[in-house]
């Protein structure tokens, strides 16, 4: 089993590219693989990367149809449309669920937990320790 730390980053450190946020996110596929994640209001749900999807070899499930997908400022993504979807288990500071993320690309960043997914938690988040807090 390998497996591979990294962390979760807050929004603003992770355009830093900065290592300060105190959560560990594990996606789990049959062996237990840590990666760095990003939690993003901004993002409309959760996303993977395709090439991290590729370079690690998770199951996708096609789309009946692609979906486009747009950047922040309203252009459309570079890297193409979403094309399929990859179902998780991920672990997130002692909290497991099953989610289902949407494949792009992503660049440097190999996952995003987007809104649906803070809107469902609604966890507290202490932005200077880091801390996660699930009701």
């Amino acid at each position: 089993m390998e497996e591979r730390e990294s962390r979760v980053y807050r929004d603003r450190e992770a355009r830093k590219g900065e290592n300060k946020w105190g959560s560990t996110a594990f996606v789990t596929t049959g062996e237990r693989l840590t990666v760095t994640g990003l939690l993003d209001s901004g993002a409309t749900t959760c996303f993977i990367d395709k090439e991290f999807v590729k370079q690690n070899r998770l199951n996708s499930v096609p789309l009946p149809i692609q979906v486009p997908i747009y950047n922040v400022d309203g252009s459309k993504n570079a890297k193409g449309m979403i094309k399929a979807t990859v179902d998780l288990i991920i672990t997130v500071q002692g909290h497991t669920e099953c989610t289902r993320f949407l494949v792009c690309g992503l660049g440097k960043i190999p996952l995003i937990l987007g809104e649906m997914w803070l809107k469902t938690h609604n966890p507290e988040i202490n932005w200077e320790t880091g801390h996660i807090k699930f009701s």
